[in-house]
């Protein structure tokens, strides 16, 4: 089983390659044993130190359950496209944040003022990395946020529709009819 990671310094928390994608040949590879005795094989990004990957390590070895929330993150198809797809949202996000988009910058600061999403902001101001991962999961308040933020941007859908048809293991290659993706997933078996 693979998964890619890394630690956030600043708050602590577990910051992982989008699942779904591959390590490349540049990544160092490692297995290590969880409290359970569950092997995982995790691979080192180029870019992080040498403190960065003893402090991963020893994150995932010291919270199993959090470890255990990413393998299913890496290995569940549907987690998978979900995270990519709010991956594709969140860099169109980030483009106009740091394009200094007024509009998005208004939408934004009006977005904080709401009450419905006081909980939300206050949770990612305090770096309380589990209740923000509880409010990003209950639809209603995403699809009120993704309301009065315009809706999804324009400059995702095309690759929101990639991410839909792409299949991501095998069997969904199969099932999507997706011969190049098959062949591709067959070569990595021999």
């Amino acid at each position: 089983m693979s998964l890619a990671s890394g630690l956030d310094a600043l708050g602590g928390r577990l910051q992982s390659l989008s699942p779904g994608e591959r390590a490349t040949q540049d990544m160092l590879s490692e297995e290590i044993i969880l409290a359970d005795n569950t092997r995982l094989e995790i691979f080192r990004s180029p870019e992080m130190t040498d403190a960065q990957w003893l402090q991963t390590k020893e994150y995932l070895q010291s919270n199993l359950s959090e470890a255990k929330k990413l393998i299913e993150l890496s290995t569940n198809p549907d987690k998978i496209r979900k995270q990519k797809l709010m991956r594709a949202i969140a860099d169109v996000w980030q483009h106009q944040i740091d394009e200094s988009n007024q509009v998005f910058a208004t939408r934004m600061k009006e977005l904080e003022q709401e009450p419905d999403f006081e909980a939300l902001f206050q949770a990612v101001k305090d770096y309380q990395v589990n209740q923000v991962r509880e409010l990003l999961e209950e639809p209603q308040l995403m699809a009120n946020i993704s309301h009065k933020m315009g809706g999804v941007p324009q400059e995702a859908k095309r690759n929101l529709e990639k991410i839909r048809k792409t299949p991501i293991t095998l069997q969904e290659a199969c099932k999507f009819g997706d011969l190049r993706a098959l062949q591709r997933y067959l070569s990595e078996t021999d």
